[in-house]
């Protein structure tokens, strides 16, 4: 799972950055 973590992390980062602009 963590071999491929560039993958997932391109998902997750925009994501992640999102939900954090949203809770502000």
């Amino acid at each position: 799972m963590f071999e491929d973590s560039k993958t997932p992390v391109i998902t997750f980062v925009p994501y992640f950055l999102l939900i954090n602009k949203l809770s502000n």
